[in-house]
């Protein structure tokens, strides 16, 4: 997929692949910092992106038992991302898909799940199509 100069769209995935990936190890201070800045970047570049489009992210990322498998739905996630019109929906689509590709260990695949699912809660809570 091509690259875009803008907007930083995402910049919070790229800034924190570390940090998403392995959020079990956050303690006190740093894991408050972290869902702080999390809730915040959901509730700016969410509006990017759909409640429907949310959950169908969820319920693929949510239903692969292991790393492999997760690594597997790339693809489809690549397709979903296909059919998107809005630059804004494909770059942060994009982000996600390179953060999949991070995912290496058991651990790490949790805690991609727990990502998603957060994500959706947030989601949900502040960007509610009504």
């Amino acid at each position: 997929m091509a690259s875009y100069d803008k907007p930083p769209i995402g910049k919070f995935i790229t800034d924190n692949t570390v940090n998403i990936l392995a959020s079990d190890n956050l303690r006190d201070n740093e894991l408050i910092s972290f869902m702080n800045e999390f809730e915040v970047f959901v509730k700016s570049d969410g509006k990017y992106i759909s409640n429907g489009q949310v959950r169908i992210l969820f319920d693929l990322i949510s239903k692969t038992k292991d790393f492999n498998e997760l690594q597997l739905i790339r693809p489809q996630i690549a397709f979903v991302t296909a059919k998107q019109i809005k630059i804004e929906t494909r770059i942060l689509i994009e982000k996600l898909l390179k953060l999949i590709g991070e995912v290496k260990t058991t651990t790490e695949h949790e805690n991609m799940r727990r990502f998603i699912t957060s994500f959706l809660h947030y989601h949900k809570f502040y960007h509610s199509e009504k």
